[in-house]
């Protein structure tokens, strides 16, 4: 499984809102994000907070068999700080055809970011950093590959873990850590499911496969589901929800895909 598919799951995760309005309306600017300004090392942003903290990934290298290294940055006003775990090593088969050495995926307005990394048998780990830059271990899930994809004020993290370890997504399961414990998520009767972002109060976006292999978007408010499908689409997956309730997300129809609010 190449690199690619590992960066596509996780761009599901951007948060992406579609405007209404007319193009010419709305004046958009845009800055590009390098790593140490280097066009070349493939910076992908995964979240910003709201004191403009942003967190990451960037392909930092390769190794002596070829794959890419992936390092995890975090970066603020123009300064990036480095994330590469201790306790990761070099897989001669990684899962997503990349070596993971500390990738952050999402940071909390306090500043504290969660991600993962691999070691050397190519086994996920979870791990918190702080807006101080200590890295906390999180407790590992008994299977080899996992994402933690989403962290909330109160610390709590979602994500997903593959139970066979064959990046088949019917073997995809959502979970939710509250800082003691994992619990396990799946949206009913449901072939995979996997959680992606978690508000301050509970509520979690993230979406369900079919038999078919097709996703469908899901809302979860610790208790029930809510089906998310956005009308004529083949496929929703909901990245996003805020405080408000919003949910945000791609769909895919015969044009290809599309954000939604």
């Amino acid at each position: 499984m190449d690199r690619s598919y590992r960066l596509h799951l996780l761009s599901l995760l951007l948060p992406t809102v579609v405007s209404m309005a007319s193009a010419s309306a709305i004046e958009l600017k845009f800055t590009p994000i390098d790593v140490n300004n280097d066009p070349t090392s493939g910076t992908s942003v995964y979240d910003i907070n709201n004191d403009g903290v942003m967190v990451g990934n960037y392909a930092a290298g390769l190794d002596a068999l070829g794959f890419i290294t992936v390092d995890g940055f975090v970066a603020h006003r123009g300064v990036f700080d480095n994330v590469a775990l201790p306790g990761a090593g070099l897989s001669p088969n990684p899962p997503f055809g990349a070596n993971y050495l500390g990738e952050v995926a999402a940071i909390n307005d306090d500043g504290t970011g969660v991600g993962d990394y691999g070691d050397a048998q190519g086994k996920s780990h979870g791990f918190l950093r702080t807006a101080r830059g200590r890295i906390i271990q999180l407790p590992d899930l008994p299977y080899q590959i996992s994402g933690y994809f989403g962290i909330n004020k109160v610390g709590t993290v979602t994500g997903f873990y593959d139970g066979k370890g064959n990046l088949n997504a019917a073997d995809f399961h959502g979970f939710v850590f509250d800082g003691e414990d994992y619990t396990t998520i799946d949206y009913p009767a449901s072939s995979g499911t996997i959680l992606a972002r978690q508000n301050d109060r509970g509520d979690t976006a993230g979406w369900w496969f079919d038999n078919g292999g097709a996703a469908h978007g899901l809302l979860f408010d610790g208790k029930n589901f809510t089906a998310i499908d956005y009308p004529g689409a083949s496929q929703t997956f909901a990245q996003a929800v805020n405080n408000k309730g919003t949910v945000v997300g791609i769909y895919t129809d015969a044009n290809g895909d599309h954000g939604f609010l």
